[in-house]
């Protein structure tokens, strides 16, 4: 019985392939982030500043290894 109109997809796996690529070290390093402290509303604002610049930075070095993979894959 399925629940209120859910609709299930079969996909099947035809071929395979194992690609390795070679990733520089500093793509894959992260160092710890320090725990931001907070005491008054600027501090929230330089702390959501400074997350969200890591994970900006997180986000270009997935960007380059997604790279990096494709031009592996070709």
């Amino acid at each position: 019985m399925n629940a209120c109109g859910a609709r299930t997809q079969t996909q099947v796996v035809k071929q395979s392939e194992l690609v390795y690529i070679k990733v520089p070290p500093n793509l894959l390093e992260t160092p710890p982030l320090q725990k931001p402290k907070v005491v008054n509303e600027l501090d929230i604002i330089n702390a959501y500043s400074y997350l969200f610049y890591h994970y900006k930075k997180l986000e270009n070095q997935l960007k380059a290894i997604q790279t990096l993979q494709n031009d592996g894959a070709k």
